[in-house]
Parts: structure tokens; sequence; C-alpha cells
């Protein structure tokens, strides 16, 4: 990103309504801050993310372009605006609130989601469908961040996402990628095309425009053929071969 979006005119012009804050992960040993990745639960690099004055995250963006920034630092400052108001006395704003903070992701694990959504008793069927997303979007990180390490912690996650895939919710956002990546490999080695078929569209959807998937789509797309035109067993070949 350094080489490209951070050196246009459009981000220039974006950071004067922010403060901008680059940290660099390295082995240097004892240097300060080391492991601010880690401790803002950072997936991968770049990691993007609002942080207020105190370092406290208030949401991470919907994309990787100034407009996706601009979008998620509105949404950020109608959460501002929402509180002060709930502040100052204004009445009926609690759900409106709810789900502003629900698109941001401030909620940390699926219980508290669950918990705050029982509180609202009128909400649309449009409100219950962006729950519902969240909560799977949720079940996706979680599931993520305590994946064992080694092919059994993968498969054991893709049979995870299964489950998930098999309720017909899926996550949107940042858990996305993860999720239809995982289960094409799932279903990949468990011969399932149908799935793997799905699944592979959605990869494509989101990394297809990325220069290091298309070698990776390519792949799949040749592994996805055999398995229709029932050839070797995949999961088989993969075995042996490992």
């Amino acid at each position: 990103m350094e080489g490209g979006l951070l050196t246009t005119p459009e981000f220039a012009t974006f950071t004067e309504k922010v403060v901008p804050f680059l940290h660099v992960t390295t082995r240097i040993e004892g240097r300060a801050h080391e492991g601010l990745l880690r401790e803002k639960g950072g997936r991968g690099f770049p990691t993007l993310m609002f942080l207020d004055a105190e370092g406290e995250i208030l949401g991470e963006p919907g994309g990787r372009d100034v407009a996706s920034f601009d979008k998620t630092l509105g949404a950020l400052m109608a959460i501002k605006d929402l509180e002060k108001r709930i502040a100052a006395g204004e009445k009926n704003l609690d759900d409106d609130l709810f789900m502003a903070q629900l698109a941001m992701g401030q909620f940390k694990t699926v219980k508290e989601i669950e918990e705050k959504a029982q509180s609202f008793k009128k909400l649309t069927e449009e409100q219950k469908s962006t729950i519902a997303k969240a909560i799977v979007a949720k079940k996706v990180e979680e599931a993520m961040n305590n994946m064992e390490r080694g092919p059994d912690g993968q498969a054991k996650l893709g049979k995870k996402f299964k489950a998930i895939y098999d309720e017909g919710i899926y996550p949107e956002g940042d858990m996305e990628g993860p999720f239809w990546g995982f289960l094409m490999e799932y279903a990949e080695s468990e011969g399932d095309a149908k799935t793997m078929e799905v699944a592979l569209d959605h990869v494509k959807r989101i990394f297809g425009k990325e220069e290091w998937a298309k070698g990776l789509i390519e792949e799949k797309e040749a592994s996805l053929k055999k398995i229709k035109e029932g050839g070797e067993d995949v999961a088989e070949e993969e075995v042996v071969e490992g």
C-alpha cells in the first residue's frame, strides 16, 4: 500500500481529517510496543484500524481505498453523535446506536451481541438480518483466533465453516475472505464440488483482482474441474503427496 494508495493525493486529503499512525512490527528485541499488532488483534499485514486518543479500537475500514476510509470515519462520527445525544437525554436512540456500533464491529464476543440484541423488542426484519450476519462474522472471527496450528487445525476450522455455510447465513466484511477461503479448501479436501464451486466464486469476487491470488484461483479451478469430472480423489492425492 505504501507504493500505491498511501502516496495518492486522495489519501493525503483524507489524512487532514485524522492523525495517521504507522506501526511497523519487527523482530528487534526490547523494542517498545513490538507486540502492538497482536495486542490489537491484527490478523496480517497491513492491518488497518481507527483508534481513539487512548488507543482503543473504534472500528476497521470496510475496504482498502479512500472511499471506504471516508465511509468508516463518517460512521464512527455518527456513533459519537448518537452517544452525545443519548447522554444529553434524547430518547429512543438506543437501537440506532446498537446497530451503528454493530456495523463497526464494536462488540467483542458473540455473547455480547446476543445479550444486547435481546434487550430490543421491536427490531425490524432488516435489523434482525444484520444482527444475524454480525453474529456469524463474530463466530468466524472467534474460530480463526482459536484455530489450532497445522493441517488438523485447518481441517477442523473448515468443518466449522461448513456447518455455518449449511445454516445459510454468511459473514460480511473482513471475515468474508477467511470464511470462503477455508471453506473452499475444506470442500476440496472432501471432494464436495458443489460447496467448493460456491466458495471459489466468492474467493474470485473478493480476491480476483489481486495479483497474488491469480495462480491460486487457476489451481483451484483446475481442481474443481477434476472433482466434477470424477477424477482421482483430491483428498487422497493430498495425503499421498504430503
